[in-house]
């Protein structure tokens, strides 16, 4: 795991960095941040890892290593209707299922191939869950939605993105026709 994924995942299961005004809690365990995490290999064949994760406030973001100049990509959710349904949903959900979690007192390591990291974290615990892609894909698993939600997010971020890149680059294209 190179070093700029592990910050991004130290913050991300840092509790102190959601100490804001705005942030809610959900369910009995009180969760504020939750997300997914998991890896695939890349088009060398190399596994890379990929973390998405969210907080009450709003905010949304996910993260994947790669070979470059800050070994790390992202896209950050925008503070939208859509983004904040899909992060309500999902932590509501999560919050719903922390009975059925692991307890951690420290931060999991990533999952291996093929399998998936749910985590959750509250003022009452820490918590995660480790499942196969088998099990997460059965509809009538208790962490099918929760995996429904996380590729809605990670759907809408690609959306975002698009649209951002497409701006930017109409943009270049308006002022070299300008000059």
């Amino acid at each position: 795991m190179n070093r700029a994924y592990k910050d991004k995942r130290i913050f991300w299961h840092n509790l102190k960095n959601f100490n804001k005004p705005m942030v809610k809690y959900f369910g009995i365990d009180e969760i504020v941040v939750a997300g997914a995490e998991f890896n695939m290999c890349d088009s060398c064949g190399h596994c890379r890892n990929l973390f998405v994760a969210v907080n009450s406030s709003g905010d949304s973001g996910f993260y994947y290593e790669k070979d470059s100049k800050n070994d790390i990509g992202q896209i950050i959710g925008k503070h939208n209707q859509t983004f904040n349904y899909i992060i309500n949903n999902f932590l509501s959900e999560i919050s719903e299922l922390t009975y059925n979690m692991d307890i951690c007192k420290t931060l999991p390591k990533p999952p291996e191939l093929n399998f998936i990291n749910f985590f959750a974290l509250g003022y009452k615990g820490y918590f995660y869950k480790m499942l196969t892609y088998d099990e997460v894909h059965c509809k009538e698993h208790p962490y099918y939605l929760l995996f429904t939600y996380i590729q809605f997010l990670l759907s809408e971020m690609r959306k975002t993105e698009i649209s951002r890149l497409r701006r930017g680059s109409t943009g270049q294209a308006e002022s070299k026709k300008s000059n």
